[in-house]
Order: C-alpha cells, then structure tokens, then sequence
C-alpha cells in the first residue's frame, strides 16, 4: 500500500509538474462537464486515481507472478545441486560439514514425507474409483483420480470428491441406495485412511 501510494503521488505529482500540465484546469474543465450531466456529486478525482493506479500495479503483480514462479520453481528443480554448493562456499570453513549434513537430513525428510504423502493419495484415488464404480456412481475413475491427487492437500481432497458423488447420486441416479452408498464410500475412506495414514508417514518419516 505504501508503494502504491508513493507510485501515485509520484506520478500523479511529478510528471505531471515535468509536463507543465496544470491539473486544476483540468479538474475543473471535468468537474463542469459532469456538472452539466445533472450528476449530483463531483468526481472523487484523487480516490479514482488511486484505486487506478493500485489496481493497475495489482494486476501487474498477479501477472509477474505467473511468470516468475513457474520460472523460479524450474531454476530451482533444474539447478539444486548447485545452489546448493553455492550455499556450502559462501558458507564459513568451519560450518561447512555441519551444514551440509543439514541439507542432506532437510533433502531425506522432505523427500520421504513427499513419498507418504503419494502413497496416501495413491491409496485414496484407487478405494475413491473402486467404491464408486461399485455404487454405480458415473465417472468413478475420473472422481477417484482427482481426489487422489488433491489429498495431498488437507480437506480438499475430501471434498473435491465428496461433492461430485454425491450430486451425481442425487440427480443422475436418484435413489437413496447411491446416495448412502456414496456416504459409506467416503466415510469409511476417512476412516480407513486416519488409520493408515500414521502408520505410512511413521514408515516414511521416522516420526513416531
């Protein structure tokens, strides 16, 4: 917010000083055209300024995200083993081994919590698709595949299968017996899954 302002005032200030444009005669000029329109209220010409200008370096942000992030996330996947050794040299002599052996723990943790966590979701899709194609719920598969995956992001998964089985019982199939056979797919996914889950990432982790 601060930036913003400060890129307004800047702006709105500066530049237009450089080009000699004197901004109350315009004002005014605008002011008597709106007048003349028969619509009460003058124009909030420094709150539409404003709200232009941090909209603009709003979007402007989003889009720079959506370039820089698939870009630093492809930097770091193609170049970790050498941002690592940059780390190591800039590192003082004396914590070198000490911080490598850190990295090397950081790497095996997150590696193997990353492995429970597909072993999970792998366990997830195939019950999800199996229980449904079962019930007789249509696009089992896709609805298993996709729940699967998003499991490895808490509650969504759930959810991103839960809503379209159960709306699909209700108007495709529309009949109690699809919809409490949805219920106990799911639920007894949960449970299943609160069960295995511990003993998976225990497994993975070392964590008890």
């Amino acid at each position: 917010k601060k930036i913003d302002q400060m890129l307004y005032n800047f702006l709105g200030k500066h530049y237009l000083k450089l080009g000699h444009i004197n901004v109350e005669n315009i004002q005014k000029l605008l002011q008597d055209i709106y007048s003349k329109l028969n619509v009460g209220e003058p124009i909030p010409f420094t709150s539409i300024a404003r709200k232009f200008f941090t909209g603009m370096f709003s979007v402007l942000g989003i889009a720079i995200n959506f370039v820089i992030i698939p870009v630093i996330i492809y930097y770091y996947l193609a170049n970790g083993n050498k941002i690592k050794e940059v780390y190591l040299k800039i590192a003082p002599r004396e914590y070198r081994e000490e911080t490598e052996n850190l990295f090397n723990r950081v790497h095996h943790s997150l590696s193997n919590y990353l492995l429970g966590q597909v072993i999970i979701a792998i366990f997830v899709g195939i019950y999800i698709a199996l229980g449904l194609s079962i019930v007789g719920i249509k696009y089992s598969f896709l609805i298993g595949s996709i729940a699967g995956i998003l499991n490895m992001i808490p509650y969504v998964g759930f959810f991103s299968g839960f809503i379209p089985s159960i709306l699909l019982a209700i108007f495709d199939n529309g009949d109690l017996y699809h919809i409490i056979g949805v219920l106990i797919v799911f639920f007894s996914e949960v449970a299943i899954e609160n069960l295995l889950y511990p003993a998976v990432m225990s497994k993975t982790t070392g964590v008890s």
